[in-house]
């Protein structure tokens, strides 16, 4: 999985003294989704709970209406692609 968050390094002011500091920024990431071996689109998200966003947004799509529509849900080793095989066809 990605990391969400990435070390940025930047210069402050305060009290009257420039200084720079290190901090962490949540990051975002170009995500796939695959549904049935075909690619369907490209979420530019923060990459954390990919697997529940692939199973959400086909929810909210009405694509499917149960945990009984999704046969299989697998997050490639990259992180940047989200396999999701169905218990029936779906069509975008």
């Amino acid at each position: 999985m990605q990391s969400s968050h990435q070390l940025v390094s930047y210069k402050r002011y305060a009290a009257n003294t420039l200084e720079t500091v290190e901090s962490p920024v949540i990051s975002e990431a170009a995500v796939s989704l695959t549904v049935n071996g075909q690619a369907w689109l490209e979420f530019l998200c923060t990459p954390t709970y990919l697997e529940a966003l692939a199973v959400g947004f086909l929810f909210n799509e009405n694509l499917i209406t149960s945990k009984a529509d999704v046969a299989l849900v697998h997050l490639c080793e990259a992180g940047d692609n989200i396999d999701v095989w169905t218990t029936k066809p779906l069509t975008k």
